[in-house]
């Protein structure tokens, strides 16, 4: 994920609310430096859920229109 952030490829991270201080911070640093936005309002279950997978801490997502209609729903 982190060479996706780098490379310009991530519109939008997802990081769980439930996640570590550590994961957290890793991510909101990460998100400030290469300004890309970022959202910490769903639990890893929901991530996971969301994916059809377990858990996860943290989601890139890299398409632009998705990651706008996220941002939009997660406002609310």
């Amino acid at each position: 994920m982190e060479k996706a952030v780098r490379s310009r490829q991530v519109k939008l991270l997802l990081v769980a609310e439930d996640a570590s201080y550590g994961t957290q911070k890793k991510y909101r640093d990460m998100a400030t430096y290469y300004q890309v936005p970022l959202s910490v309002k769903l639990s890893k279950e929901k991530l996971g859920f969301a994916l059809g997978k377990s858990a996860r801490a943290a989601v890139a997502v890299t398409d632009d229109g998705f990651s706008k209609a996220l941002l939009e729903l997660l406002s609310d």
